[in-house]
């Protein structure tokens, strides 16, 4: 038996006993009105569900969901991301911590670790067609990490240019994730850490993993042809290049 079967059956039956009731006034004196998914606690949708495991499914309407990750979440910034998705501000025995929540709106994570040493950004004089030229701070422009750091490996391949930066993100891993999943911050992600930098190293400290590095950072965020946004974690001040050398920690969307 399926469970789309399950489910239609057990939706049958909640309506058949509720007709046996209320159908026979002899019986009854008053029929209460079927309760609806919202007021049983199906408030979600598949959008606020999405990427979760722990999901329940109203009876009456499949599109009415509960998230059960989303509820029992504690999503702050600073949080511990876990190998299983679930976010706690505190260490869980038995789990896998994968990330620290840098941006709650976005659902975005920092990774524990960072490079080993640093690394150009590479393509110097080549202009990626497929990412905006950003000639002033991008708070606003080239701001989705992830599509950039797709652009950028998929014009290094095209043209046989390498990009160390991006390639690292890219072929980042840890348990519960794979190669592809992690990108290489946009300067506006970048910017989000450096602002919470204090509870972002709080929390890597609680885990035993070194702070961020008080030195500079690549974004994805490209300038021009010679040039990608980068940002000095320990002070906040920006500059662009792409032959210089610098730290890189992957981000997560999750």
């Amino acid at each position: 038996m399926t469970d789309i079967i399950r489910k239609i059956m057990g939706a049958g039956l909640f309506l058949l006993a509720f007709s046996l009731v209320c159908g026979n006034e002899a019986r009854a004196q008053s029929c209460l009105t079927p309760p609806s998914c919202d007021t049983l606690g199906y408030k979600q949708t598949a959008d606020d569900c999405s990427g979760q495991e722990r999901v329940l499914k109203c009876p009456f309407d499949q599109t009415k969901m509960f998230c059960l990750d989303t509820i029992t979440q504690n999503l702050e910034v600073g949080a511990i991301l876990y190998s299983d998705m679930t976010v706690t501000t505190g260490i869980v025995t038995g789990k896998t911590p994968i990330g620290v929540v840098f941006d709650t709106n976005k659902r975005l994570a920092v990774a524990i670790d960072q490079s080993s040493s640093t690394l150009t950004f590479g393509g110097y004089g080549a202009d990626i067609p497929s990412l905006v030229n950003c000639t002033s701070e991008p708070l606003s422009c080239g701001t989705d990490g992830k599509a950039n750091t797709a652009a950028i490996i998929a014009y290094g391949k095209s043209n046989g240019i390498s990009y160390p930066a991006a390639e690292y993100c890219n072929k980042y891993t840890t348990t519960g994730t794979k190669a592809g999943d992690w990108h290489l911050p946009s300067y506006a992600e970048l910017k989000s850490i450096y602002n919470a930098k204090s509870m972002i190293n709080a929390t890597l400290n609680l885990l035993g993993k070194s702070s961020l590095t008080e030195n500079w950072y690549w974004s994805s965020t490209e300038y021009g042809s010679g040039s990608s946004w980068e940002l000095d974690v320990g002070n906040g001040y920006t500059n662009f290049g792409k032959t210089v050398t610098n730290a890189v920690r992957p981000v997560l969307a999750f």
